[in-house]
């Protein structure tokens, strides 16, 4: 990861940046990537989170 511009963000949310988020649709999902950690998490508007494994090889082999 390159460093950010210090003079360019707020001092509140240097220590906090988040640099990516993965949505599994399938799944209704999202990982959110951040300095601290991943994180999985669901949302009322992607519906029910479906936590069980895959019936199915994706993509089809």
């Amino acid at each position: 990861m390159p460093p950010f511009n210090t003079e360019r963000v707020a001092e509140f949310a240097r220590g906090n940046l988040s640099h990516a988020v993965y949505v599994e649709y399938d799944r209704n999902l999202f990982w959110l990537f951040t300095n601290h950690g991943f994180y999985v998490l669901s949302s009322p508007l992607l519906g029910e989170p479906n936590l069980a494994a895959p019936t199915r090889v994706w993509p089809p082999r």
